[in-house]
């Protein structure tokens, strides 16, 4: 009987099974092996020596290379690049809309709508052009019915589609009566934003033969521009020889915005009677969920690595792609409606951008590769304004034909402040800012008050403004305004609080104005961060957070600079800096509104910080004077970037030449624009990275029931805040006069290192400084030694008792309470996280494990 086995090794019918053997032949394959591998290596070596001058080109040529923006600034305006957009954009307009939908043959159904500006005269028509395209049609309409309706474009990119849709508007909105055109004003110099001026002005249907100027940016190449502006110019509107004068109705002013493109503009419509709200009409400065692509700034990128090398003396590239777009952004902030910081404000402030690409540019930021998608640095309201205005925008841009597409523009401000990725960037740079003026107020500034509390309903009583009643809207004429783009198909809460309320109500331990009063609260509470952070008490922040700090004073408090020297010149904007990035000017008006609009001056107990930014900018102006000798008020509206960094961290402007960043070599720093600053107390801080992050996932909304929902009602808040002593009074000894109407005085002696006997911080200051043993630090912070460590890469920190052992999370928290007494030890197992800034955090227990 023949064995299975011979069988399973008999090999005389399987030359599959013969070849694997001689492919893996020690005898064989060893110097087929070695040949194979000797001869690659030959050719390698051939191939580098065959290619080292394309390697050499390629060195010298990479700076060039890299600013492949160039072929839109420098090639974009020629004829045949003309010719190729129009081509490839009709193309595909023409396949994709019929006039016989509602859509009438544009992209979106626009016809019936109009924006209203002042009632009963002055309106906004969106014109849609090629395939996503926006222009924009303001009329003023006559007072008297035997006068002409007089009006301008914004952005006429295709002729034939806006002389059709204002043949629609007229007979929709005006009974069929003549619209004139007397201006077009163009926002950038893009072909599908200005190609169509010179042929609507030739049009066949007459419509343009009214049109005499056309305003464009002053260094923009705009075809047929007749009326060069610059920043904040005010244009003449239409006029007709009778009495309908636009002019005494509203105001368009520009303020310049150089990124997009080096002379890009926006025009600011506010209403002169009636009004209660401003309008923006961006081009591609600005989209409802994202920005127009910075062809024109420098080129660069803040990435990871190179925030981990930064610190406090690292040179600020103003100009770069995302920093200038959101120094832009601050820019409109700032000059529209500047008589009103508040939050409230934003919501009357619509936008009108050049595109409607709302929805691709909100699904584009739940991309996990995208910057924008890192919704663990956000609050939860981010998340979910973010993803029910995707869901809005899809679903109006995915209706069917017979219904037509709506656009999702105009947009208030207030909903950008969550959905765009640049405000939310702005919102992460004013939290540092607000960290470091409060952390020099707390250990560095010599006079302190009595904190204001912030009084929200005076506030809403002096914004109230008397409204207009809206011209009704009809079938075929849509009024709209600025409440209604205000208005959110969804409102998320959490379902904790929303259960409660329902319970109380069932109960009937709530009323109804309180139940109301309730539901209004808690639509806001998920604009609080799900995970707080604080940095580590007596301790100055990392080099890390040191220059986002200052990043964020330049980000938001300086204005926007030109490409050039000379562009910045004709537009009226900041130059730009190339050498000493300390020298950029930081306004204290400026920085108050952009902060109060993004919501950063007040504090979640109520507290108004608007008096420490002042009181920085006073001690800075004394300093300047003193030190100086600069002429400077008593509160100067615009101080050097250096000095405010000087201020907050004791970090003295000691940035390398302009040669060495242009030539990376080893020259010493540029003499000629250093200052020599006092000493600053900052110097006898130690300095750690990192900031403990605490998450209480018992007491969490969002993750409390996956602990079984653990009851713990009776610990105290860890959270709560001690209200300042106000007892010290002000005094004139460095020549600051604090409004007593503006602040109270307080008696609490500074937490820094203070000589009260002079007016400077002088070797009596650092003699009594250094005095301080090491045992007294540790006492200031309450027994707690913070060491540094690694964890994964990431720069976290480890906490420690004087004798080794952990601390409980409850008598860390307790530090932000100033010295009170350590809360004791409630719940063992609570972990506290600790990491850097929001990053890979490193978890401690109370038992002294790692985890």
């Amino acid at each position: 009987m023949t064995d299975k086995n011979d069988e399973l090794y008999d090999d005389s019918f399987y030359i599959g099974r013969w070849f694997r053997e001689m492919r893996h032949s020690k005898i064989l394959m060893t110097p087929v092996a070695l040949l194979f591998f000797t001869l690659f290596g030959v050719v390698a070596l051939f191939n580098l020596v065959m290619s080292f001058p394309g390697v050499i080109l390629g060195l010298i040529l990479a700076p060039i290379l890299r600013r492949n923006a160039f072929y839109i600034e420098f090639l974009y305006p020629w004829a045949v690049a003309k010719w190729g957009h129009f081509f490839l954009v009709n193309r595909g307009a023409n396949n994709q809309f019929k006039k016989s939908d509602k859509n009438r043959g544009f992209h979106s159904r626009t016809i019936e709508q109009r924006v209203e500006v002042v009632p009963g005269r002055v309106y906004i028509h969106p014109i849609p052009q090629f395939g996503d395209n926006l222009g924009y049609l303001v009329v003023c309409l006559p007072a008297a019915s035997g006068d002409k309706i007089i009006a301008f474009m914004v952005d006429c990119g295709q002729a034939d589609s806006v002389v059709r849709a204002i043949e629609l508007i007229q007979e929709f909105h005006y009974r069929k009566k003549k619209i004139e055109i007397q201006s077009i004003l163009c926002t950038h110099k893009h072909h599908d934003h200005t190609g169509g001026t010179l042929n609507l002005m030739k049009h066949k249907s007459d419509m343009g033969k009214t049109i005499t100027r056309v305003f464009g940016g002053v260094v923009e190449r705009v075809p047929e521009c007749t009326d060069f502006v610059a920043n904040g110019d005010i244009l003449e509107l239409p006029k007709s020889e009778f009495n309908n004068n636009m002019n005494l109705l509203v105001e368009v002013e520009v303020i310049a915005v150089p990124a997009h493109t080096r002379g890009s503009v926006v025009f600011r419509l506010r209403p002169k009677v009636s009004g209660t709200s401003e309008f923006l009409f961006m081009g591609d400065a600005m989209f409802s969920g994202g920005a127009g692509v910075p062809f024109e700034a420098d080129v660069g990128q803040e990435t990871e690595k190179q925030l981990n090398k930064a610190n406090g003396n690292s040179f600020f590239k103003g100009g770069i792609g995302p920093v200038a777009v959101e120094r832009c952004f601050s820019e409109i902030l700032s000059r529209s409606m500047p008589d009103d910081n508040s939050m409230e404000s934003m919501e009357r402030i619509l936008i009108f951008t050049g595109h409607e690409y709302t929805s691709e540019l909100l699904a584009r930021q739940f991309n996990a590769q995208m910057e924008s998608c890192r919704w663990r640095l956000f609050s939860p309201k981010d998340f979910f304004e973010t993803a029910a205005q995707l869901y809005t925008a899809i679903h109006r841009r995915s209706l069917p034909h017979n219904t037509g597409k709506l656009l999702n523009i105009p947009s208030p401000l207030s909903r950008e402040l969550y959905i765009n990725p640049n405000f939310r960037s702005m919102k992460r740079s004013a939290e540092f800012v607000i960290r470091a003026i409060n952390f020099w107020y707390d250990n560095f500034c010599k006079f302190k008050a009595s904190p204001a509390l912030h009084d929200q309903k005076k506030e809403k009583k002096n914004q109230k403004r008397k409204k207009s009643q809206k011209t009704p809207s009809q079938t075929k004429s849509w009024t709209l305004d600025a409440e209604n783009y205000s208005h959110n198909a969804f409102t998320t809460v959490y379902t904790e609080d929303l259960e409660d309320l329902i319970k109380n109500i069932e109960a009937g331990k709530v009323g109804r104005k309180e139940g109301a009063a309730k539901l209004r609260e808690i639509t806001r509470k998920l604009g609080d961060p799900a995970v707080n952070k604080r940095p580590i008490p007596g301790f100055l922040p990392s080099n890390k957070n040191i220059w986002r700090g200052v990043s964020g004073l330049a980000r938001l408090g300086s204005k926007p600079s030109g490409m050039t020297l000379s562009d910045s010149q004709k537009m009226k904007t900041a130059p730009p800096i190339d050498s000493n990035s300390d020298r950029i000017l930081v306004s204290l008006q400026r920085l108050l509104l952009v902060l109060g609009r993004l919501g950063f001056l007040q504090t979640d107990e109520g507290m108004d910080i608007t008096y420490r930014v002042k009181q920085l900018f006073r001690e800075a102006s004394v300093i300047m004077k003193q030190e100086f000798d600069a002429e400077m008020d008593e509160t100067q509206d615009e101080i050097e970037l250096g000095v405010l960094k000087w201020m907050l961290y004791g970090v003295e402007p000691t940035q390398p030449s302009c040669l060495a960043k242009t030539c990376c070599m080893p020259f010493s720093s540029n003499k000629a624009t250093q200052r020599e600053f006092p000493q600053h107390p900052a110097v006898h801080f130690k300095k750690k990275v990192g900031e403990l992050v605490s998450h209480d996932i018992y007491t969490c909304k969002i993750c409390r029931h996956a602990t079984g929902c653990f009851d713990v009602s009776s610990v105290d808040n860890p959270d709560e805040k001690p209200v300042e002593s106000d007892d010290e009074l002000p005094s004139d000894e460095f020549g600051l006069e604090i409004p007593l109407d503006e602040v109270e005085p307080s008696t609490k002696e500074p937490d820094g290192p203070k000589n009260t006997k002079s007016s400077e911080w002088n070797d009596e200051t650092r003699t009594d400084s250094d005095s301080r043993s090491q045992s007294e630090m540790q006492q200031r912070l309450g027994g707690v030694e913070v060491q540094g460590s690694s964890v994964n890469g990431v720069e976290s920190v480890e906490v420690e008792t004087l004798d080794g052992k952990p601390k409980g999370q409850d008598s860390l928290l307790s530090q932000q309470q100033k010295d009170e007494e350590e809360l004791s030890e409630l719940v063992s197992q609570l972990t506290i996280s600790v990491g850097v800034d929001g990053e890979e955090d490193t978890e401690i227990s109370l038992d002294g494990r790692r985890q």
